[in-house]
Order: C-alpha cells, then sequence, then structure tokens
C-alpha cells in the first residue's frame, strides 16, 4: 500500500513539476502582448496626449492586465513618492519585482531594462523614438515566444507524468 502511495506521490510531483515549466511556456506570449499593448498607451499618452509620465505610467497600467499592470502601477508609485527616484530608477525597480512575478524571459527584461535608460530622461520625440524600438524589439520576442510556445508546452506537460512514471518503474 505504501509502495502504491509513494509511487502515486512521485508521478504527480513530477507531473505539477511538467505543469508548471508548461504554463511558463504558455503565460509569456501573452505577457510580451500585454507590454506591447502598455508601451503603445503610453506612446500615446506621452506623445498624443502630452501626459505627464507620472499620470500617463498610471493609466497605462490601469488598462493592461497582471503582471504587467504591476510594472506601471510600481513605477508610478515610486515616482509619486517623492524619494529622489528617477523615471529610470523607478523603472529599473518596478523591473525587478516584474522578474520575480513573470514568466518573462532575461532577453525580454533586457529589451525592457534598455528602454528604460530612456525614460523621462529626453524630449518628447525622442521618448517616442525609444518606446517605438522597444515595441518592435518586444513583437520579435513575441514572435519567438510563440514558436517556443508551439514546440515545448505539450512536450513539458506530458514529459514531467512520462518522467514520474518512469522514475516508479526505475525504483520498483
Amino acid at each position: 500500500m505504501l509502495k502504491v502511495l509513494g509511487a502515486a506521490l512521485v508521478v504527480v510531483a513530477s507531473g505539477m513539476i511538467g505543469l508548471t515549466i508548461s504554463r511558463e511556456y504558455q503565460q509569456r506570449p501573452g505577457q510580451l502582448r500585454d507590454l506591447q499593448a502598455a508601451l503603445q498607451l503610453l506612446d500615446t499618452e506621452i506623445g498624443y496626449a502630452s501626459t505627464p509620465l507620472p499620470d500617463a505610467v498610471v493609466k497605462v497600467g490601469k488598462c493592461v492586465g497582471p503582471p504587467v499592470a504591476g510594472l506601471f502601477s510600481e513605477v508610478a508609485q515610486l515616482l509619486r513618492t517623492r524619494k529622489g527616484y528617477t523615471a529610470t530608477e523607478a523603472w529599473q525597480e518596478a523591473l525587478k519585482k516584474l522578474q520575480l512575478n513573470s514568466a518573462l524571459r532575461p532577453a525580454d527584461l533586457e529589451i525592457l531594462f534598455t528602454f528604460g535608460h530612456t525614460l523621462g530622461g529626453t524630449n518628447k520625440e525622442e521618448q517616442r523614438k525609444s518606446i517605438q524600438l522597444a515595441y518592435q524589439q518586444l513583437k520579435q520576442q513575441q514572435g519567438q515566444a510563440e514558436e517556443e510556445r508551439a514546440r515545448n508546452e505539450t512536450l513539458w506537460r506530458y514529459a514531467g507524468f512520462l518522467v514520474g512514471m518512469l522514475l516508479v518503474i526505475l525504483i520498483y
């Protein structure tokens, strides 16, 4: 009886690991789409509405889903605390939290990190160019993420359970 229970536990645990990895592949393209939408909204707020950056990031944060909304909300909060954060510093701090709560890869975060260096430090036209560059780079990353999802999501979903069954066979 204990052997059967132990075997079931091994299969379920390895299956859950596979499902967790699969979920990362599933969530990343959506998060990249949300980031692209957020950058388009930010471009509109800065370029056409001439909204000040702290107000623009608040508006953007309300229009996108988690965890991207958290990035913009955190930037807005840091800018409004008046603790001396520049827009770039606030962006970098918020990215650290996003890194922990998202399925984004280091290459995705590097695009955002680089974009953050220009945030709030240039004129409106240069800011818009920087937003468009980051948007295009994220769009490329999204294409790659979609390909990876198509290739790996189902693989990891089943591989976790199969590895668990293999371990049970090898152990018993």
